[in-house]
């Protein structure tokens, strides 16, 4: 009987609006949205922020055909999936950047092509990452920074996480880092190509990084899988690392290639400054070169210049060239080189270390071949 009374007194408290009365939506929860009505003019800017005010995934219904919308700044404070079907481009117009993650928001990006995007008042040409970022099976091309702004692409930022998969991040610019700039937390890439981003000549870059930057203001976690960076280009007479350049942090590069990049002011593919940690295994390394716009310029490491720790595994570097080691340079206080079960074959230095150029440091040459190298 008493248990009788308890549920009658349960069941009239939350009828009449008592304390355990029902009020739903107290939080948003999470929503799947659809943009567009199935026609190309449904499917605008406004349609796209009204479907990111919420949490959720966001897919998109504008017709059979590719479709661009012509993009705002969207600001990203919670968690969102957006997926363009490999059928949407969000477009910047050389005029603003598209994506701002704030610190704790996720963003997905997911079969979608983000271009020209501008950034004019920070990092990241399409996105400024403070949060969780993960692209898949994307392209960003032909994003850009204004002049003394670095990641033409991507930015990075202290507390931010970044990981791209599957996707194309091509002719990009920047003062630095012509594709991305970080100085997050981590960067994992994986099954991407990097292909013709630059740095470039009006920025005045000091450091460089023809398709990646990690900057010396952070201490983050490179790791590169089954990627390949071709034809990136570090211009600047002083600006480093055609491919990437690291300033800080460490580096780990896994069954990736890196060729015909450039490095103007040294490391054609590569550059590791004192205090990194750069691992480097089941790689090729080909045709990376410096490229001296002066007489008495003495450019060095035609694939990798390293000032700090540098080991490199089951790798190829061939055809590289530089004025001075043609393929590798290290040296410095505190740097090492361990080379091990790899080949160094064909590379051209103008003066002096066809092959290798090693400074006072800690090497270690064990298993490998170096030959057909000129100097």
């Amino acid at each position: 009987m008493k248990q009788k009374l308890l549920l009658t007194s349960l069941l009239l408290l939350m009828l009449s609006g008592g304390l355990l009365a029902y009020h739903p939506r107290l939080w948003a929860a999470p929503q799947d949205v659809v943009v567009g009505d199935g026609t190309p003019a449904s499917c605008d800017s406004n349609a796209l922020g009204a479907a990111l005010s919420t949490d959720g995934t966001v897919t998109f219904n504008c017709g059979p055909n590719p479709h661009t919308i012509v993009a705002d700044t969207y600001v990203i404070n919670g968690a969102i999936v957006i997926d363009g079907g490999a059928l949407i481009t969000l477009d910047g117009e050389n005029l603003r950047q598209i994506f701002l993650v704030q610190q704790g928001a996720s963003l997905t990006l997911r079969n979608i092509t983000l271009a020209h995007g501008f950034g004019s008042s920070g990092p990241g040409g399409a996105v400024w990452n403070f949060g969780t970022l993960l692209i898949q099976d994307s392209t960003l091309r032909e994003n850009g920074t204004d002049t003394v702004l670095a990641g033409g692409a991507l930015a990075n930022d202290t507390t931010g996480t970044m990981t791209i998969q599957n996707s194309r991040i091509e002719d990009n610019s920047a003062a630095d880092g012509a594709a991305i700039y970080t100085r997050g937390v981590a960067l994992t890439v994986t099954d991407t190509t990097f292909r013709n981003n630059f740095v470039r000549a009006e920025g005045g870059g000091f450091y460089g990084g023809g398709a990646i930057l990690q900057e010396v203001a952070g201490d983050g976690v490179i790791t590169i899988q089954n990627s390949t960076f071709e034809s990136n280009l570090s211009n600047p007479a002083g600006s480093v690392g055609g491919a990437i350049a690291l300033l800080t942090g460490s580096l780990t590069v896994e069954n990736s290639t890196f060729v015909n990049n450039i490095g103007y002011g040294g490391g054609g593919a590569i550059y590791a400054a004192a205090g990194t940690t750069t691992t480097i295994d089941n790689s090729v390394l080909r045709g990376n070169r410096t490229s001296p716009t002066d007489g008495e310029s003495n450019y060095v490491g035609g694939a990798i210049y390293n000032n700090g720790v540098l080991s490199i595994s089951e790798s190829t570097l061939s055809e590289n060239q530089a004025t001075d080691a043609g393929a590798i340079f290290s040296g410095g206080e505190g740097s090492s080189l361990t080379l091990v079960r790899s080949t160094v074959n064909g590379n051209v230095a103008d003066g002096g270390g066809g092959g290798l150029l090693l400074f006072p440091g800690e090497n270690l040459v064990e298993n490998s071949t170096i030959s057909g190298n000129s100097a």
